[in-house]
């Protein structure tokens, strides 16, 4: 999983768990070109992360900034 920090006209860059990464938009896949399992582990990916950065019980690795 990654968050996206920036934006730019041909590129952009993510934050990962170990690292930053600047990816080109031509790398991008349409959100049509998932299959409806994949749309729902992404779903519950993001969902969990969620969860983890809400709880107070959350370890200093788990809080994305």
């Amino acid at each position: 999983m990654a968050i996206v920090s920036q934006v730019s006209d041909f590129s952009f860059t993510v934050k990962t768990w170990d690292g930053e990464l600047t990816v080109g938009l031509k790398h991008l896949r349409s959100f049509n070109y998932y299959l409806s399992q994949e749309c729902q582990q992404m779903q519950e990916m993001c969902d969990r992360s969620l969860r983890m950065q809400e709880s107070e019980n959350s370890e200093k690795a788990a809080i994305v900034k």
